[in-house]
């Protein structure tokens, strides 16, 4: 097992090794992403534990609190009580000290003695990015898709759901795959592209489409390529993506018609306004934000916050189909166009839907557990103003 992390410390000076990512404290390793809200509650349930010396990095409470947790209870429960999942009352009252809290995804390394352990939480709302993966030998967890595809490109990825854990034992297998989501992976090859990215810097494919000045655009081993379309201007060029775009893919986007085949990041389709963008895979968090018009679907899921701040203008209508499932917050503060979920493959359907919504339509093939009435109880006083 390997811990990597490629940012300096936001919460210490970060200049002499106990500072630095990872931390590690005899058998537990932690690297973490994001800032820990709970720091001072966590600090003082260790300080109840008769813990007196820190040297002041949430890294460090972490790792220590893990520890702690496992005096006391089996390394699943220690887990749901970091990650506030656990469901007993008691337990939860008790231990609220040591429940984390703040936006942040973690990863703990834990060596029992006769097991090494992989694991992965991720905060109530994932404000913080992470994939994960899987294929014959590894189990992966990244910021990134195409840091596991450049290991592997043909390794199993997945999204992992808000505040959900991952736990992977090297003698057991996954104990937990961090989603209820059925997995569901798309791989797609091209030989005969006119580009073949993996030869084009990262931010520098836009440039290369738009020097080709053809209608039709065949684009292959994409892997990571960030900010694609960013640069277009407006027109009609269709384009197909074979592989897996970095974050950003077709901002801005006005009138292009572009397929891709294999898996988006994050933030794909923000501010679009017109074309169609068609998403032979699954796509990430923040997808669609502020999409105001044109057509988007996508074969697998999508992720958290996704539609948010959707609208529509006058004849600016955006729709988009989705024919698997959702994390939470779909529609959150949508105020126009409509959203129509399919829910197809058994597909898991996220909480607070409709969150601040004012306007616009989610359609969903499913029973939901749980949604945020905010836009029904404001139709609702609306026609009462009216006398209807």
């Amino acid at each position: 097992m390997w811990l990597a992390h490629t940012r300096q410390p936001t919460n210490s000076p970060g200049n002499y090794p106990y500072w630095s990512h990872p931390f590690s404290s005899f058998n537990i390793a932690i690297v973490h992403n994001g800032d820990i809200s709970s720091f001072g509650a966590n600090r003082e349930f260790l300080i109840s534990r008769g813990m007196r010396s820190f040297v002041g990095t949430d890294s460090e409470v972490i790792a220590f609190l893990f520890r702690e947790l496992l005096r006391d209870f089996d390394l699943i429960t220690a887990v749901k009580i970091m990650s506030n999942n656990c469901d007993d009352p008691v337990i939860k009252y008790k231990y609220r000290g040591a429940v984390l809290d703040g936006p942040y995804t973690l990863i703990i390394g834990y060596d029992s003695g006769d097991d090494l352990y992989m694991i992965c939480l991720t905060d109530k709302t994932k404000l913080r990015p992470v994939i994960l993966g899987s294929d014959e030998n590894n189990y992966y967890i990244a910021s990134e898709e195409n840091q596991i595809r450049n290991i592997n490109k043909n390794a199993t990825v997945w999204p992992m759901e808000p505040g959900s854990y991952f736990i992977a034992s090297m003698k057991k297998g996954i104990i937990s795959h961090g989603t209820r989501h059925k997995i569901t992976d798309y791989v797609y090859s091209y030989n005969d592209a006119d580009i073949d990215a993996s030869s084009v810097k990262y931010n520098d494919l836009d440039s290369h489409i738009m020097a080709l000045n053809k209608h039709d655009i065949i684009i292959s081993n994409v892997l990571g390529h960030r900010y694609i379309g960013m640069k277009f201007p407006a027109g009609n060029k269709h384009i197909k993506l074979y592989g897996n775009p970095g974050n950003c893919l077709m901002n801005l986007n006005y009138n292009h018609d572009v397929d891709v085949y294999g898996n988006v990041a994050d933030d794909c389709c923000d501010t679009m306004t017109g074309g169609t963008i068609r998403i032979h895979g699954n796509a990430g968090d923040v997808f669609g934000q502020a999409f105001q018009n044109g057509k988007i679907f996508v074969l697998g899921n999508v992720g958290n916050r996704s539609g948010l701040q959707m609208r529509a203008y006058m004849d600016y209508k955006p729709v988009m189909i989705i024919n698997g499932g959702f994390a939470d917050y779909l529609g959150e503060y949508m105020s126009g166009g409509i959203i129509i979920s399919f829910a197809n493959n058994n597909a898991y359907t996220g909480k607070y839907i409709g969150s601040g919504m004012i306007g616009g339509k989610i359609i969903i093939r499913k029973k939901l557990i749980k949604v945020c009435w905010t836009a029904a109880i404001t139709r609702i006083r609306k026609k009462h103003a009216h006398g209807s």
